[in-house]
């Protein structure tokens, strides 16, 4: 554990956030840069007959303040979009079947509930699941990774915002080398400047399962990993931004609970 955060830290140093999907986009006029940015989209949308089908998978409670642009962001890849709604009360599903209709050209959204509590991830976890074995994240995540019915899954969160340039990575990625690689890992950048480990975000469908630790859900791979595998299947390059702690602001003062768990139990 030790190493892996020396070589985070390392790596760190020298790995940036890259925002354009073309090196010329600085000198262009605005409306030059719209072109450029349509002719992007449309090229990822006919690359995807390129690579296996791909389905994001979100599991979402009260996720209003950012999932439009989540969403919005990763289509382009996606030939469907899973959503799964945990009881949200701010108005996320009314964005969500908007967006149904809005995007239905692009992709498929379909919406799913999970009417479950779902215990927070932390200190205290197991001793609730052991309690209260429905609250357990791993059956929460296997069964929202077991609606997807394309070849692929990408996990995803309402709190991420993928980057043009990260969307472009990704399916290079997986265009060349899904023949030969079952699991693709990247990551992102917190907003306050954060960055994050790589993890596996785009997996072969039934390729893998979660379970419960002591103090959150862990993924399990059915399959292993050459090393060669591992290396060529990462992307170090942050692909989307991670936002959540921008609203923040909302619970400052606040000292009795924590930002989670008020954004959960109150759906601000």
């Amino acid at each position: 554990m030790r190493i892996k955060k020396l070589l985070l830290r390392i790596e760190s140093q020298f790995v940036r956030l890259k925002l354009n999907h073309n090196e010329l986009a600085n000198s262009l006029s605005r409306d030059q840069r719209d072109v450029l940015t349509l002719k992007n989209i449309e090229s990822v949308i006919e690359n995807r007959k390129k690579h296996p089908s791909i389905s994001a998978v979100y599991r979402v409670r009260n996720g209003s303040q950012y999932i439009e642009l989540s969403i919005i962001s990763v289509a382009p890849i996606c030939s469907e979009i899973i959503i799964v709604d945990n009881g949200s009360t701010d108005g996320t599903l009314e964005i969500v079947k908007r967006l149904k209709d809005e995007l239905s050209s692009i992709c498929d959204i379909k919406i799913f509930h999970y009417n479950s509590s779902v215990a927070l991830a932390g200190k205290g976890y197991r001793d609730e699941v052991e309690k209260y074995p429905e609250r357990s994240l791993a059956k929460y995540y296997n069964y929202a990774f077991s609606l997807a019915s394309c070849e692929y899954v990408m996990k995803c969160d309402a709190h991420c915002i993928y980057t043009p340039a990260g969307i472009n990575k990704i399916q290079s990625k997986i265009i060349n080398l899904y023949k030969t690689n079952n699991l693709f890992t990247f990551r992102g950048v917190e907003i306050f400047g954060g960055l994050l480990s790589c993890e596996p975000y785009l997996i072969k469908k039934g390729c893998f399962e979660y379970y419960d630790s002591d103090t959150f859900e862990l993924l399990k791979l059915k399959f292993k990993r050459s090393f060669k595998q591992r290396i060529m299947g990462r992307i170090s390059t942050p692909c989307f931004i991670h936002v959540k702690r921008m609203s923040y602001v909302k619970y400052a003062f606040k000292k009795e609970s924590t930002p989670i768990k008020y954004l959960y139990s109150k759906g601000e």
